[in-house]
């Protein structure tokens, strides 16, 4: 039997040789309608003036197959041809987008062909990227991560970023990491105004100074895991933790020094006789003053007796008890 004419048959046995010359044109028709009604489903309509044919949005569909089935051929069956380079494949295995490289066939995951291998599988998920410009600079070699963000008023901008890089312009393997945040109108340039946080190749920490322009080391000494532990709310010293450098750098002139959240201030407070002395902190605690402990200093034997009031964030009074007492050596604690 014939087409009918609307396309959606499909007859490879008609029309017979023996069917009348008068029908050709309406099978001509059922094929023209036919092949249409089925490209349609994925291409664009075929239309006048070579119109159509193109492949839909979302129409081409990758290789969805396990590891142990990669594709080794076309679809056809054939062998692959450089024209196939760049088909993709989902290998349903790995959770990986495979490219197609080679046609001996060669298979790619489509990070590490862009310069970025991506495992999301397995016993040690991993994420390489790799920065192919061969160069020795200081900040060469770099990988950048950016975060962003959209305002309410639609604006999108970077929040914070994120670069990895050689540090030095040695030939050499060393890194280093640089974290910038945006202080509130640096659109994509984080930490042009107020600097970065870097962790050296030495393991040293730098932070900002307040400005672009440098960054000082955090040293050991002032913290280190080693130096100061945190537990059930009480701050503990460990042995090494407040080194003799440190007492000498801020022990003198009412300066200070910090362990965690703790501020410790001391200095020495010259007084006359049994008077009363007023002590003001060179820069006040921030939140509190604890406790205040101070030693005194006297010309005779007599036993010293002296008070503390009015202590505060700001400082504190001590009055002497004798008239023997020349000064006072006082520390004080705080927040």
């Amino acid at each position: 039997m014939a087409h009918s004419g609307d396309g959606t048959g499909w007859d490879t046995a008609v029309p017979a040789n023996s069917e009348p010359v008068y029908k050709g044109a309406l099978e001509i028709r059922d094929l023209r309608t036919g092949v249409g009604i089925r490209m349609d489903k994925e291409h664009i309509a075929a239309a006048a003036s070579s119109v159509g044919g193109e492949h839909k949005q979302g129409s081409a569909r990758p290789y969805y197959l396990a590891t142990a089935s990669a594709p080794t051929t076309q679809v056809d069956g054939g062998a692959f041809a450089a024209t196939d380079l760049g088909l993709l494949w989902i290998d349903t295995t790995l959770n990986q987008l495979k490219i197609l490289t080679a046609t001996t066939p060669t298979w790619a995951s489509i990070g590490s062909y862009l310069g970025m291998a991506w495992s999301n599988s397995g016993t040690d998920p991993t994420v390489t990227q790799v920065n192919t410009t061969a160069e020795d600079t200081n900040g060469g070699r770099e990988t950048v991560f950016s975060w962003k963000g959209t305002q309410s008023g639609s604006e999108e901008t970077t929040l914070a970023k994120m670069t990895i890089a050689h540090d030095g312009t040695g030939d050499d393997q060393k890194g280093k990491i640089t974290w910038a945040t945006n202080d509130g109108d640096e659109d994509d340039d984080p930490g042009q105004d107020v600097g970065s946080m870097v962790l050296r190749a030495t393991g040293k920490l730098e932070v900002p100074t307040g400005g672009a322009s440098g960054n000082e080391v955090l040293t050991a000494d002032q913290v280190d895991d080693s130096s100061i532990e945190v537990a059930s709310s009480v701050i503990q010293v460990k042995a090494g933790g407040i080194t003799a450098a440190m007492l000498a750098d801020y022990g003198a002139g009412a300066e200070s020094f910090t362990i965690g959240s703790v501020v410790v201030k001391s200095g020495y407070v010259a007084v006359s006789g049994d008077g009363t002395t007023n002590v003001s902190f060179l820069a006040p605690f921030s939140t509190a003053l604890v406790s205040v402990v101070a030693t005194a200093k006297y010309t005779g034997s007599i036993q010293n007796l002296h008070s503390i009031s009015s202590e505060d964030v700001n400082g504190f009074t001590i009055k002497a008890g004798i008239t023997y007492v020349t000064g006072y050596y006082w520390i004080a604690i705080g927040h």
